[in-house]
C-alpha cells in the first residue's frame, strides 16, 4: 500500500514540477509521427484529443496507484506461502 502511494505522490511529482512539458511535447511527437504517416486531420485530432485526457496527471496516478497496488498485493500473497512460520505452542 505504501509503495501504491508513494508511486502517486512521485507520479505527481514528476508530470508537475519536474518535467510539466512531458505531456506537451510527447502529443507535439505523436502529431509529427501521425503526419508523416499521412493520416487525415480530424483523426489525428479526434486520438490527440483522447491521448490528452490519458495522459493527464490524474489518470496516470490513478493507473500507477491500482497497478502497484496490485503488484504489491500479488508479492505480499505470494511471499506469505514461503515464509509463512509454524508456532507450535
Amino acid at each position: 500500500m505504501s509503495t501504491a502511494l508513494f508511486s502517486v505522490v512521485f507520479t505527481y511529482i514528476f508530470y508537475e514540477i519536474l518535467y510539466p512539458k512531458y505531456v506537451n511535447e510527447l502529443l507535439l511527437a505523436m502529431k509529427e509521427k501521425m503526419n508523416l504517416l499521412s493520416i487525415p486531420k480530424e483523426k489525428i485530432d479526434e486520438k490527440l484529443a483522447e491521448r490528452t485526457t490519458y495522459y493527464s496527471t490524474a489518470i496516470q496516478s490513478g493507473y500507477s496507484f491500482i497497478g502497484n497496488f496490485i503488484t504489491g498485493m500479488a508479492f505480499t500473497l505470494l511471499l506469505s506461502f514461503f515464509l509463512k512460520t509454524n508456532k507450535k505452542i
